[in-house]
């Protein structure tokens, strides 16, 4: 099965930025990476996959199928916490896959949901799944019993993106900012009650124009205490301190990436992302990894954007790969899209700083847990 990224066109989203903040007296660190890193044709050798777990898949109970399974979280002891969109529900398995319980369900009341988003577990052991329709963050018990909910009024945060914990007492959230090219970054102290405790602004300076329908939001991810913001514009990512210092800069140096365009169409303004890189994931103590996509002839794609005419749109050559960073963010290791098909089955999800990764096949429902090795 084919997995690549698709593009996409719209006058209402822009995406994932990064732009201020200053680091000390010599200026951020700033790391450049190879677009192949030397001996990456002997990949295969060094990255070992071993598939340990199924779950979600074809089951007599029906709470255990995952029927539109599009986000998960994983505990620090191996459960899995997947939240299905078709039901409006968290459905939880242990390391071995063997369904848990499944909670919550579609409303409007307590301990219901609706509009949901990525579920991520605090270091208190619960699971925080936002409800965006309610601007509430629904807390969920490790045994799947519904605790409470978190009004974000009180941060004075309309529908923030909730990002996760960045330690035990600190969560993350983002907002967009509609008509420019910025948004702005929060934590908030989790201590009793819970308060906004800083914030920064992240701004990409652009010789475009800031369309006023044009959406611009951010992808982050706590990373050892730091927040790390793929900018999609530059092909790279950013390290942040909670304050909004930045600490270092991961260019990864490929010819010819576009990054997201803003172009000029009889319709107005459109947007076109011809490559992205996401946040990164922990796969364990030694290795971070992030996944990317880019089009190579996306010069003809933007052509064709510009001046569409009858059946001559070119096809897309469109590329991924699953990079394998130290982390200090040297890269070692690049899987290609044919070399990712061959080790997992379905679409790459999510890394859980335990040596694993989560896959799932839409075709099936089927999740499947990985023990990743890399020497």
């Amino acid at each position: 099965m084919t997995r690549t990224f698709s593009l996409f066109l719209t006058t209402a989203l822009a995406l994932f930025i990064a732009g201020c903040g200053s680091g000390g007296s010599d200026g951020p660190a700033v790391v450049h990476n190879p677009d192949v890193p030397p001996g990456n044709e002997n990949v295969m050798d060094h990255i070992r996959v071993e598939l340990v777990a199924t779950f979600g898949g074809d089951d007599d109970n029906l709470d255990a199928v995952l029927s539109g399974w599009q986000a998960m979280t994983v505990s620090k002891d191996g459960q899995i916490v997947a939240l299905d969109y078709q039901t409006n529900q968290l459905k939880s398995y242990d390391g071995h896959g063997r369904h848990l319980w499944t909670s919550l369900g579609p409303g409007q009341g307590p301990g219901e949901i609706n509009n949901p988003g990525q579920p991520r577990f605090g270091f208190d052991g619960n699971i925080y799944l936002p409800n965006h329709s309610g601007n509430q963050l629904t807390v969920v018990s490790p045994n799947g019993a519904f605790e409470r909910s978190i009004d974000m009024g009180i941060l004075g945060l309309e529908r923030p993106g909730f990002q996760g914990f960045l330690d035990d007492s600190h969560a993350l959230f983002y907002k967009w900012v509609r008509g420019t090219h910025g948004g702005t970054v929060f934590t908030a102290s989790t201590d009793g009650d819970w308060s906004l405790a800083d914030s920064f602004t992240v701004q990409l300076p652009s010789l475009e124009p800031a369309n006023p329908l044009l959406i611009m939001w951010l992808e982050l991810a706590p990373l050892d205490g730091s927040i790390v913001i793929p900018n999609q514009f530059a092909f790279e990512q950013r390290v942040y301190a909670p304050d909004g210092q930045l600490f270092k800069t991961m260019i990864r140096d490929k010819d010819g990436l576009a990054g997201v365009k803003l172009i000029e169409t009889e319709r107005g303004y459109g947007q076109v992302q011809f490559s992205q890189q996401k946040a990164p994931w922990e796969l364990d103590d030694n290795w971070l990894l992030v996944q990317s996509s880019w089009d190579n002839n996306w010069e003809a794609q933007a052509a064709y954007m510009k001046n569409p005419t009858g059946d001559s749109r070119p096809p897309s050559d469109r590329h991924e790969s699953l990079d394998f960073y130290t982390r200090d963010w040297e890269l070692v290791w690049s899987l290609d899209a044919a070399q990712i098909e061959s080790l997992f089955p379905g679409g790459l999800y999510l890394a859980d700083g335990q040596g694993h990764m989560y896959t799932y096949d839409s075709e099936t429902g089927m999740g499947y847990k990985y023990q990743v090795r890399v020497r």
